[in-house]
């Protein structure tokens, strides 16, 4: 189904696949399928929360691993608080303050490996593991300003930094419109279905694996596994048996040393 949103893209998949797994999140050495109907809900309730502290069409960085709730933050802000800005986690603090100041951030969510990085008395934080719980907990109980967003397909959805290999990092303004052209149009060149399953080995920053590994697999009701390290890879594909990767040649390097 064609969507010209991510906020109706991620509506119809919640309509349509209900109790799909839409994550599978490492656990205690186990891993635990997410559906979509919880997906939304914690949507819901965090999105209800952030536009209670202020945040509505407030820039919100997020910074971190591969997760959950990565996934999570970057959906809640696009389908209807603000504009989502994905850092590189791997960035040195004083490269992670150049690109602060370069946008009026309002709010960084981050996980916790990220604590020491951030200036906690300049910038608004959330850290995924355990405030993000609170946070979804006391939205639940909040007036319901969220769902009922418009999203303006030709707005700027998205503030990305490049790589910088050429010099200075620059900002990339993305609209939904942008990114949803792609999601529609990937049928062309592979055929996916709601029975697949992606593994996420690529950062969720980048805009291939964001694009093509996170919220490709979100718009047909498949499922996204976490990557939990690169040490473990060969058990945990063995655990979860992916019918999907995206690599780059590091990655395809690994899968034939092992071989």
């Amino acid at each position: 189904m064609k969507s010209s949103t991510i906020k109706e893209m991620i509506e119809n998949s919640v309509l349509l696949y209900p109790n799909n797994i839409a994550f599978y999140e490492k656990e205690n050495k186990e891993y635990k399928g997410i559906t979509y109907s919880e997906l939304y809900s914690d949507m819901v309730n965090l999105g209800n929360k952030l536009i209670d502290m202020g945040l509505k069409d407030k820039n919100i960085a997020i910074i971190g691993k591969n997760s959950y709730e990565w996934g999570l933050s970057y959906l809640t802000t696009v389908c209807g608080v603000g504009k989502v800005v994905p850092l590189d986690k791997e960035l040195k603090k004083e490269e992670l303050d150049k690109q602060l100041n370069n946008l009026n951030v309002d709010l960084i969510i981050y996980s916790k490996e990220q604590e020491k990085k951030l200036d906690h008395n300049k910038y608004k934080t959330i850290r995924m593991q355990d405030e993000m719980k609170e946070l979804i907990k006391e939205g639940s109980n909040l007036d319901n300003n969220y769902t009922n967003t418009y999203i303006d397909p030709n707005n700027v959805a998205v503030y990305l930094f490049t790589s910088g290999t050429t010099g200075n990092s620059k900002i990339v303004m993305l609209s939904n419109k942008n990114i949803m052209h792609n999601i529609n149009n990937i049928d062309q060149f592979i055929k996916l279905d709601e029975t697949d399953r992606f593994f996420s080995v690529l950062p969720m920053n980048h805009t291939l694996e964001c694009t093509g590994g996170f919220l490709t697999p979100l718009s047909i009701g498949a499922s996204m596994i976490h990557l939990d390290s690169l040490k473990y890879i060969q058990k945990d594909m063995i655990k979860t048996k992916p019918t999907i990767i995206i690599g780059v040649p590091r990655v395809i390097e690994l899968f034939d040393q092992k071989i």
